[in-house]
């Protein structure tokens, strides 16, 4: 909510005009989510996959 605020505020205006949002849900992060069993990726880890995804996506 506190982002959603932030990125809709006057000042934001041109940014959000310009911009794609995208939200990436972690394993183990969402509300009411269990404990995260086995081993959890490291950002490196996360980081390569992410940039996997978006080329996929072709997101630029």
């Amino acid at each position: 909510k506190t982002f959603v605020r932030f990125v809709n505020h006057p000042s934001m205006i041109d940014v959000k005009n310009k911009s794609i949002f995208l939200h990436v849900c972690v394993p183990g992060q969402e509300d009411n989510a269990a404990d995260y069993i086995g081993e959890f990726p490291t950002l490196d880890q996360i980081a390569q996959d992410l940039t996997y995804v978006l080329d996929k996506l072709d997101v630029k």
